[in-house]
């Protein structure tokens, strides 16, 4: 009879424990945050940009860390070129410049935008002042190179020959070394990569 009891009163207890858990603030309160940063990058890789473009957005609202919220802020972007939405794309690029101009991402967001404009949006005068807004406002970026090549490029294809060669001799001269110089250099010397 004594271990009756003790069965019943450690089944109840174990009920009550049970439920105070599952009903507790603490549980409740932690099912209402966003997910983990992992789990809104392992959905962008997926290619699931509509899954992903909210979750983003709470990163850039909650703006507790600068650098997170330029992240999240350029990824809403590239979020955004993956749902064809590229004029959205774009100004979320631009937000990047305009609210973290010192931030690691704001070199690229210029890049793209360029692209953007370049490409889907056929506005090529517009993403050559967009490259040479990245060259002057950020003269260390990594971007430079693909910047003054694609700014060629675009001169290039419009039958602008000098404009190209300009864009690409100081490509040739500080980044000899680099692919896009390299491509440069055989559009200068046969006319095509």
């Amino acid at each position: 009879m004594n271990r009756c009891r003790t069965s019943g009163v450690r089944r109840l207890v174990g009920a009550l424990l049970g439920s105070a858990l599952l009903t507790s603030p603490a549980w409740a309160q932690q099912a209402k945050q966003p997910p983990p940063p992992l789990d809104v990058e392992i959905l962008f890789r997926a290619g699931e940009y509509a899954k992903a473009l909210p979750l983003y957005e709470q990163r850039v609202k909650a703006g507790a860390n600068p650098e997170l919220a330029a992240h999240a802020l350029f990824q809403m972007g590239q979020c955004l070129t993956g749902l064809q939405k590229y004029k959205e794309a774009v100004t979320r690029f631009d937000a990047v410049v305009k609210q973290f101009p010192f931030s690691t991402w704001a070199d690229d967001a210029l890049l793209r935008k360029g692209c953007l404009q370049a490409g889907v949006l056929k506005q090529g005068g517009a993403a050559i002042e967009t490259w040479d807004s990245l060259i002057r406002q950020y003269p260390r970026s990594e971007r430079i190179p693909e910047a003054r090549f694609y700014t060629g490029m675009i001169e290039w294809l419009g039958g602008r020959k000098q404009a190209a060669r300009a864009s690409w001799q100081p490509l040739i001269r500080d980044y000899p070394w680099h692919s896009f110089a390299t491509q440069a250099q055989l559009y200068l010397k046969e006319g095509k990569p």
